[in-house]
């Protein structure tokens, strides 16, 4: 029997599917260094973005998946049809303002309707890239993309670095700890909605503190 193709661009050994805090923490400060990114700005928007888990953690709805977040907007406009569990009274905008037309169950619903809209609606993991960034993130198909984010976080982190060193003026931005410029960036124009700059700058400011006390 041939050898079996690695589905990730990424993987070169085989990993868990969840990292340790601590080996967390040595990819970051790996990549941190090789990209001239300082770390805490990287955990920062681990920590905005996923609360620094790629996966629903025990004793948790969903536990052992992938977290997703399922954006209906999207997902009406790669698929031109509303997603069928949500109800005509309500915008596929308005409903990204409910947990049950965004979390993890409105996701598997909307892949029995259209999976390759659902996963190009959707973002994953660690860092939360959606998934209409899957070339750009170094996968050649959506299945390899969702494939790779179901099965560690390690695929998760390496996705999340190739989003932003791919980037230039938000690998800049991330450089200059221009926090605004990243929410915009990484977040979306809507940033403001949500005062991601001001969670990220947040989120730096207590690692920051918390890094040079362990140093």
């Amino acid at each position: 029997m041939g050898a079996q193709k690695n589905y990730s661009p990424f993987r070169v050994v085989t990993v868990n599917k969840f990292l340790t805090q601590a080996e967390k923490d040595f990819l970051i400060t790996e990549q941190a260094q090789e990209n001239n990114i300082e770390r805490a700005i990287l955990r920062a928007i681990i920590d905005v973005e996923s609360s620094g888990n790629g996966f629903y953690k025990k004793g948790e709805s969903f536990e052992g998946k992938c977290k997703v977040r399922f954006e209906p907007d999207y997902f009406e406009k790669f698929s031109g049809a509303r997603p069928f569990f949500i109800p005509g009274s309500i915008s596929t905008k308005e409903a990204k303002s409910y947990s049950e037309y965004t979390d993890r169950n409105a996701y598997e619903q909307a892949l029995i309707q259209s999976p390759s809209s659902t996963i190009l609606a959707s973002s994953f993991g660690l860092g939360q890239i959606m998934g209409f960034n899957y070339q750009g993130v170094g996968f050649n198909s959506l299945y390899e993309f969702s494939r790779a984010m179901e099965s560690s976080e390690y695929d998760q982190l390496l996705a999340m670095i190739k989003f932003i060193t791919s980037n230039q003026e938000l690998a800049k931005a991330a450089k200059n700890k221009d926090f605004a410029k990243v929410a915009s960036l990484y977040n979306g124009k809507t940033y403001k909605e949500v005062s991601y700059d001001k969670k990220l700058e947040s989120a730096y400011n207590a690692l920051s503190r918390n890094l040079l006390v362990k140093s």
